[in-house]
């Protein structure tokens, strides 16, 4: 399915910010409806956190493989991104009940020196302590890496 850049999906997001440049593979209208119910989380979080930047969303599995991807990432699939926002006043512990409670399945979150560099958000069946990640208040299943 081919969309056009501008194609709006949420009251702040476009589809462009969800496609990298490299990436000319078109979508399937699955992977277009995973997109729409990722992004429609992300504006929830967006309304709470303020302005987001997307890294990374959707990925072609040609795409990532060339970047070195996971060959289970939930970006394949439209279910997955890395966003940065301002992470200011924000820790580890005062994110998770929020990220719990907005519905995300799997939280990554990227570190140097103790701050926040990027977050992995996904929607995909929660990866449970596969790859060590934990479990938050038995709920959202969540990793730290440091970068």
């Amino acid at each position: 399915m081919k969309l056009a850049k501008d194609f709006k999906l949420t009251q702040n997001f476009m589809i462009n910010e969800f496609l990298h440049s490299d990436d000319k593979s078109e979508i399937s209208v699955e992977d277009y409806i995973n997109i729409h119910r990722l992004c429609l989380k992300l504006q929830e979080l967006r309304n709470i956190v303020g302005g987001i930047t997307i890294n990374s969303g959707y990925r072609s599995d040609e795409y990532n493989k060339k970047i070195g991807g996971s060959t289970d990432s939930y970006h394949t699939y439209g279910l997955a991104a890395d966003i940065k926002f301002s992470f200011a006043s924000w820790t580890i512990e005062t994110l998770l009940p929020v990220l719990n409670y907005l519905g995300f399945t799997n939280a990554g979150f990227y570190m140097r020196k103790n701050k926040f560099v990027w977050i992995h958000l996904d929607i995909g069946k929660p990866w449970g302590n596969k790859y060590g990640w934990q479990p938050y208040n038995e709920g959202l299943p969540y990793k730290i890496y440091e970068v």
